[in-house]
């Protein structure tokens, strides 16, 4: 190398390597939890208290229309990391399922290429247990710390964030780095701390906040001189619905309010800013990012991802025009009973179709999400014809479904292990012991989502109520419940849990509620363990123990799955 090379290649402390002239050395991947594109000011959301990710979006590239492919956090993170949609990777639920070892993840290219790796996830669903931590150096996580939510381990932005710097001060100026950043906080339940706009609602106030602690950081980059020379990704999981469609959270459907998600691209090679209106996904990040740093990885191109540096570089948006972005849900049925949901968007067209009834809508994601035409099955094809290229975007989805795998070529869902606090905060939230095989019987005739979802609403108001000891309220939102969805799982699983509530506890009617719950959803382990405490109220300890065992079997057990067999099995004389 010449003496006017080596001192080039000296100078610029933001290169890749002496052969790459003018780009990152670092990059920085900010995840919000559970924030929609529409809550941030460069997405049109008047005084939304985001200057950070605004003053990203006036230096950068903004993606307009970002989608995720599933409205939950670990599987959507997993899809970021390995570049693949969930049907390829495996991951479709929190708590129940780890990302397989054997998968690629954008970590561990980073690594192999050199960089430090470093992550500080701020909840739960994305502890290491759950496989996110591969490829990673430093894995931080809030295991045992204080929180405002004990069952999510939550912890607070400015905490994350204060991790976050300590570990970047330890980075030499002359090592690159890969830092994921993960803030919990716009996640229900929305409690910002200290002083809130009066002009922001809960959710808003939680987003903004974020959006401070996230400008700490970039100051601190700054501060240390890598700002110029680190590529900044900020992104969200999913949205929330917010009340639209019925949905209060999020999960269970696939409108915009989940799936459009903030895509921020900030760095060296930009020269200038520029807002794509093309379709993206979560999955087209790490090629993105990957060849941002010059690497070569072609396993993150393998399962539909794309690299979208030409467009970050000045380039034409064609390549975009065509291209097909896939969207899934399986809450509807692993949680509630109803058919699962697939999605796919693709030249300002979106198609949703529930495969255990039939039922599709089409909706005009430029002309504000209006449903244009619904079609039941196959039997109703002429309603197809109400929407231009409607048929065609039915085709697309139905190659996209062929070429996915039925099912993962990983043991995504092979999740081990033993650590009482993370098995009582995933019992507590409702996701140990949940029946996967469930999902491949899509040929079963099952709800559509999008006509119950006020049953689910209600039980998340019922839930609540019951929190407060608002009996009576709860009982209102029971009936609500019963009314939408008679008969099925939610009515079931909460009718046991109002009878318990009431004084005294009627166990009778609480054990027949679970006895109907385990029968129609026999892969929930937590109804088991509430029919096993009934029959032991009731004087039952042979029904008790049969149903204790048969919790015992669907997950790693807890400590206060095995004293409760301990105990049974010195009532009744089992061996």
């Amino acid at each position: 190398m010449n003496a006017k090379r080596a001192w080039l290649c000296a100078a610029l402390a933001g290169l890749a390597s002496c052969g790459k002239d003018a780009g990152p050395r670092s990059v920085l991947l900010v995840t919000f939890d559970t924030t929609r594109a529409d809550r941030i000011g460069c997405y049109g959301q008047p005084n939304a208290g985001t200057p950070t990710i605004d003053a990203l979006a006036a230096r950068g590239v903004r993606f307009a229309r970002a989608l995720t492919p599933v409205p939950i956090t670990l599987p959507a993170h997993a899809s970021l990391m390995t570049a693949s949609d969930p049907p390829y990777h495996g991951v479709r639920d929190n708590g129940t399922y780890r990302v397989a070892p054997e998968l690629n993840t954008l970590a561990e290219r980073l690594q192999s290429e050199g960089l430090r790796t470093a992550a500080f996830v701020s909840a739960l669903p994305l502890e290491s247990e759950f496989g996110l931590n591969q490829g990673f150096d430093y894995f931080d996580e809030n295991r045992g710390g204080a929180g405002r939510d004990e069952h999510m381990h939550e912890r607070r932005a400015e905490d994350t964030i204060e991790r976050a710097t300590i570990w970047l001060s330890d980075v030499q100026a002359d090592e690159g780095f890969f830092m994921w950043v993960h803030l919990f906080d716009p996640h229900y339940p929305y409690a910002a701390p200290g002083e809130v706009d009066p002009a922001h609602d809960a959710y808003q106030a939680e987003i903004s906040y974020a959006d401070r602690q996230l400008g700490r950081l970039i100051a601190e980059l700054e501060r240390e001189g890598r700002l110029a020379n680190t590529a900044i990704v900020m992104t969200a999981d999913h949205g929330e619905s917010l009340g639209e469609h019925g949905e209060i959270s999020h999960g269970h459907l696939l409108y915009d309010g989940t799936q459009h998600i903030p895509l921020v691209m900030a760095g060296p090679e930009i020269e200038t800013p520029r807002v794509i209106q093309g379709a993206v996904s979560l999955i087209d990040i790490a090629p993105t990012v990957t060849d941002w740093l010059g690497f070569d990885a072609p396993e993150f191109k393998r399962h539909g991802g794309r690299s979208l540096l030409s467009l970050l570089q000045g380039a034409p948006e064609a390549s975009l025009v065509h291209s097909a972005i896939y969207m899934e849900t399986q809450l509807p049925r692993l949680h509630s009973g109803w058919s699962e949901l697939v999605g796919v968007e693709q030249g300002g067209w979106q198609l949703v179709h529930a495969p255990a009834t039939g039922r599709s809508e089409w909706l005009d994601v430029r002309g504000g999400q209006a449903v244009v035409a619904v079609s039941q099955g196959d039997d109703n094809l002429p309603a197809q014809d109400l929407v231009p290229g409607a048929k065609l975007l039915r085709a697309t989805l139905e190659d996209l479904l062929a070429t996915l795998p039925p099912s993962t070529p990983f043991q995504s869902r092979a999740l081990e292990m033993g650590d009482e606090e993370v098995l009582a905060g995933l019992e507590a939230l409702g996701y140990l012991g949940i029946s996967h095989e469930a999902i491949a019987e899509s040929s079963v005739s099952l709800p559509d989502p999008r006509l119950q979802i006020g049953a689910r609403a209600a039980a998340e108001r019922l839930r609540h109520f019951l929190d407060l000891n608002q009996l009576t309220e709860a009982r209102e939102q029971l009936a609500i419940l019963r009314s939408i969805d008679p008969g099925g799982q939610l009515d079931a699983e909460f009718s046991g849990l109002v009878a318990l509530a009431e004084t005294p506890p009627d166990y009778a009617a609480a054990r027949t509620a679970y006895d109907r719950a385990t029968t129609l959803a026999p892969g929930r382990r937590n109804l088991w363990v509430q029919l096993a405490s009934c029959q032991m109220e009731l004087d039952d300890p042979d029904g008790a123990l049969l149903s204790i065992q048969r919790a015992k079997a669907l997950a790693p057990p807890s400590e206060r799955i095995l004293a409760l067999e301990a105990i049974l099995l010195r009532q009744t004389g089992a061996r």
